[in-house]
C-alpha cells in the first residue's frame, strides 16, 4: 500500500510540474524576462545548449516522476543471481528531484 500511495503522489507532482512548465513555457517573456532577451542578444549560435538545459531538464524531471517503472526497465541493470533491478523507482524520483532544482537554479538566474 505504501510503494501505491508514493506512485500515486509523484504522478501528481509530475502533472502539476507539466502544467507550470508548459504555463512558464507559453510565457516566458512574462516569467523569465532575462532569458528572452539574452536569446535575442545572442543569436542562435551557441544558445541551444543553454535552451537545451533550461527547457530540457524539467522536462526529464517530469519524466522521470511519471514513468519511473519505464526508466527503471529501460535503463537500470539487474544484477545476478535473483535479477533484481540495480536502480529502484525510488532511485528515479531522486533523480526527479535533482533535475527539477538544477532546472529551477538556472531558471531562476533569467527572471
Amino acid at each position: 500500500m505504501g510503494g501505491e500511495v508514493i506512485r500515486h503522489f509523484h504522478r501528481v507532482l509530475g502533472l502539476i510540474v507539466a502544467v507550470l512548465y508548459v504555463t512558464v513555457l507559453l510565457n516566458r517573456s512574462r516569467f523569465l524576462p532575462q532569458l528572452v532577451i539574452a536569446g535575442r542578444s545572442v543569436g542562435t549560435r551557441g544558445a541551444g545548449t543553454g535552451y537545451l538545459l533550461a527547457f530540457g531538464l524539467p522536462i526529464a524531471a517530469i519524466v522521470c516522476f511519471l514513468w519511473p517503472e519505464r526508466l527503471m526497465w529501460w535503463f537500470s541493470p539487474r544484477t545476478p543471481p535473483d535479477y533484481e533491478y540495480l536502480f529502484q523507482e525510488n532511485a528515479w524520483y531522486l533523480l526527479g528531484y535533482l533535475l527539477l532544482m538544477v532546472a529551477i537554479g538556472i531558471l531562476s538566474l533569467f527572471r
